[in-house]
C-alpha cells in the first residue's frame, strides 16, 4: 500500500479515498450530458474523452516508472508497461504500475458505453436515461449473481462497483435540465 497509514491524521474522512472517487464519478455522469451535446456523433464525443485520458496517463507513466526504480529498486516488465500505456492492464491480467491507475479502464468504458447508448437512443435523452438505467438494473442482478453464486467474469464489463454513481450524475443533471420529469426518474435515483 503506497498511500496508507491514515489512521494518524487529526480528522478521519468516511470511506477514506473512496468518497473522493465516488464525488469524481459522480460529476463525470453529471457532465456527460452537457458534453456530448456539443457533438455530433458518438465517435466524436469517444474520441474527446480518449484525448483527455491518454496523454495525461502517457505523461505521468514515465515519471511513475522513473519514481519507482529510483526510490525503490522495482522495475515492470515489457508486457506490464504495454498494458498500462494502453489502458488495459485489467483485462489482460496486468497490474496497474501505480493503482491510483484503477479508474481509467472504467472511466473508458463509461464513456465509450454512454456515448454508444446516447447515440443509439437517437440524441433522445429521456431514451438514453432508459438505456442507462435498464444498464443499471443489469449491473444490480450481476452483484447479486456475483455475492450468491461467486461468478467473477465481466465485472470490467459492467462495473459492477461504480456504475450507480455514474448514472446517478447523469440522472441528476437529466432532472436539472427537466424538472418536470423529476417524478417519473425520481425511483431511479433512490434505488
Amino acid at each position: 500500500e503506497v498511500y496508507g497509514h491514515t489512521e494518524n491524521w487529526l480528522i478521519q474522512f468516511p470511506y477514506g479515498g473512496d468518497l473522493g472517487v465516488c464525488i469524481f464519478f459522480m460529476l463525470t455522469g453529471y457532465f456527460f450530458l452537457p458534453s456530448v451535446r456539443r457533438v455530433t456523433n458518438g465517435g466524436g464525443y469517444f474520441i474527446n474523452r480518449v484525448t483527455r485520458l491518454y496523454p495525461a496517463l502517457w505523461a505521468c507513466l514515465p515519471i511513475t516508472c522513473i519514481t519507482y526504480y529510483l526510490w525503490q529498486g522495482r522495475y515492470f516488465d515489457f508486457k506490464t508497461i504495454v498494458t498500462n500505456v494502453a489502458m488495459v492492464s485489467p483485462f489482460a491480467g496486468c497490474d496497474y504500475i501505480d493503482e491510483s491507475y484503477w479508474t481509467l479502464p472504467l472511466q473508458l468504458i463509461v464513456y465509450l458505453v454512454f456515448a454508444l447508448f446516447y447515440f443509439i437512443a437517437k440524441r433522445k435523452e429521456s431514451k438514453f436515461v432508459l438505456m442507462i438505467s435498464s444498464w443499471f438494473f443489469c449491473d444490480c442482478l450481476w452483484l447479486i449473481a456475483n455475492q450468491f453464486c461467486g461468478l467473477h467474469t465481466g465485472k470490467y464489463l459492467l462495473i459492477v462497483s461504480y456504475l450507480n454513481i455514474f448514472v446517478l450524475g447523469v440522472l441528476l443533471k437529466y432532472l436539472e435540465s427537466n424538472k418536470d420529469k423529476y417524478k417519473r426518474y425520481a425511483p431511479y435515483i433512490l434505488f
